[in-house]
């Protein structure tokens, strides 16, 4: 892909600049999922036990992601606002690094409708200054890197993910399968490695009575209603299935469809590579398939979108295509924009579950696609 020119550089600087402008007021304002995580961080400055306390709902984040907002915590004794409107300003960076690479990699116009597709998510991240927009960075870093032949730096990413939020470790178990020994390695150590880091200053005794509380409250998570997270209350695949009334089978039946999808897609594997497509395919399952997500938890669908935008079945170049017409629909419908519609009472199932079903459309698109590019 051609780079950009030093105008367009600007334009693009420009276009952050005015959103951040926007969410880091927002985020000052509403911004509370920081706030309880730099109360944990303000104890690691002091070397105090981690996770001695449940939190209001959901979990911690793990060591790692505390040691993160350890700079930000040391702040807020002085001015939470501005340790609130900084970890905003270091989200929006991450965001524009996001874009910025995959634009230079895999194409500009993929890059702008597929944030496009996410945006409400991504907004929705900023009013809750939670750290999705760093994770995606993460994950564009990691996919840019297997585009390099560079697995070792692509694990990195993919282990320091898993070590800020778990459920990015998905990618390890991709590394596996794909024989990425290297990648697999480099990711398990330092995810180790950071998890320990955070911890040091505990000493021995108290790293392992750290990461057994978090484990512990993890288990014992709530949701905001008081259900259990191990009840896959807010489990995505989980609510989804509870509202089709037929679990346990009907959560079952969507975990194979979704993870029968993922399968098909990393399977009907074309003879070069297409790491977006296959990373951004195993963060969104690992997205539906973490114990608690949320809105803002679908910023990290983008990859995948970016690689539905970026690639074109042999025969669908076609503008009114079956392939295009099927990928505009679903774009539309997974960027969760049909919520803000009155739609009568038998419709509002599709706009309530919308992330979701968005998702699982997400991916039939690109085992579509995989399967279209193999033959």
């Amino acid at each position: 892909m051609a780079a950009l020119t030093a105008r367009q550089r600007w334009a693009l600087l420009a276009v952050f600049a005015a959103y951040a402008c926007i969410v880091i007021p927002l985020g000052i304002h509403k911004g509370d999922d920081i706030v309880a995580e730099i109360a944990e961080a303000q104890r690691l400055l002091g070397a105090q036990m981690l996770n001695t306390t449940p939190p209001s709902q959901g979990m911690w984040w793990p060591p790692f992601g505390t040691l993160l907002v350890t700079p930000f915590a040391a702040i807020a004794t002085w001015s939470l606002p501005l340790a609130k409107g900084l970890w905003g300003a270091f989200g929006i960076a991450a965001l524009a690094w996001a874009v910025y690479k995959s634009g230079t990699l895999w194409g500009w116009r993929a890059a702008w409708i597929a944030l496009g597709v996410a945006i409400f998510p991504i907004h929705n991240n900023f009013h809750h200054l939670n750290i999705e927009t760093i994770l995606l960075a993460l994950v564009v870093a990691c996919a840019a890197d297997l585009s390099s032949s560079r697995p070792g730096r692509a694990g990195l990413w993919a282990g320091l993910a898993t070590a800020l939020k778990v459920f990015p470790g998905l990618l390890l178990v991709y590394f596996a399968v794909r024989r990425q020994w290297k990648a697999l390695g480099v990711g398990i150590a330092v995810c180790a490695g950071a998890t320990l880091l955070a911890l040091t200053p505990l000493g021995p005794a108290g790293i392992v009575q750290a990461l057994r509380n978090w484990a512990t409250l993890a288990v014992h998570g709530q949701t905001y209603q008081g259900a259990s997270v191990a009840g896959l209350h807010m489990q995505k695949l989980g609510k989804l299935g509870y509202a089709l009334g037929w679990t346990p089978q009907s959560i079952v039946l969507l975990h194979v469809v979704a993870l029968g999808l993922l399968a098909t897609i990393l399977l009907a594997r074309r003879h070069d590579d297409e790491p977006p497509l296959e990373v951004g395919s195993v963060i969104l399952v690992a997205v539906l398939l973490t114990p608690i997500a949320w809105l803002h938890t679908f910023t990290l669908d983008y990859l995948a979108w970016v690689a539905a935008f970026a690639y074109v079945p042999p025969g669908a170049e076609g503008r009114w295509s079956p392939w295009r017409i099927c990928l505009v629909a679903g774009a539309i419908y997974a960027s969760t924009a049909l919520t803000a519609l009155h739609l009568p009472p038998a419709l509002q199932f599709l706009t309530f579950h919308d992330d979701t079903i968005g998702a699982l459309v997400a991916l039939g698109l690109l085992a579509w696609l995989r399967i279209g590019r193999r033959r």
